[in-house]
């Protein structure tokens, strides 16, 4: 949820350091910077469906066979990389630096949620089986 905030609050923080006269920005940095922008905009929905997926997916799961799945569900919100919480950025330098950061760590927690998704698949065919053999037998 930090991250959203963050990701929404960038393009402003652009807009007012775009407005400060006391900075003549390199127009290949603003460009950068908006890149990474619209880069961590698009992973932020990427990250809001994955989890709308997995969710849905456990309750189908759930449904089917009373199997426990904690730890799919505690792998997809997790990220070992570390952002800072707050931004404190005063140039579109440290803008990029952040906005590096925070594209790494969604990155991560892409790949954690990817492999949830996989793993939740698993669980669903073997649920599926189990239900088929339940009736043969």
């Amino acid at each position: 949820m930090k991250r959203i905030l963050l990701a929404l609050f960038l393009p402003g923080m652009l807009m007012v350091m775009s407005f400060s006269a006391a900075q003549t920005p390199d127009p290949n940095q603003e460009q950068k910077l908006l890149a990474l922008i619209k880069e961590v905009q698009t992973q932020q929905a990427q990250l809001a469906e994955n989890q709308a997926k997995i969710e849905e997916k456990l309750a189908a799961v759930a449904e089917t066979t009373p199997i426990v799945v904690q730890a799919a569900s505690a792998m997809a919100a997790t990220s070992t990389t570390s952002v800072p919480a707050t931004a404190d950025v005063h140039s579109i330098p440290d803008a990029i630096n952040l906005l590096e950061q925070i594209k790494a760590a969604n990155d991560e927690v892409l790949a954690k949620q990817k492999a949830a998704l996989e793993r939740l698949d698993e669980l669903q065919d073997a649920a599926d089986q189990l239900r088929i053999f339940a009736k043969r037998g």
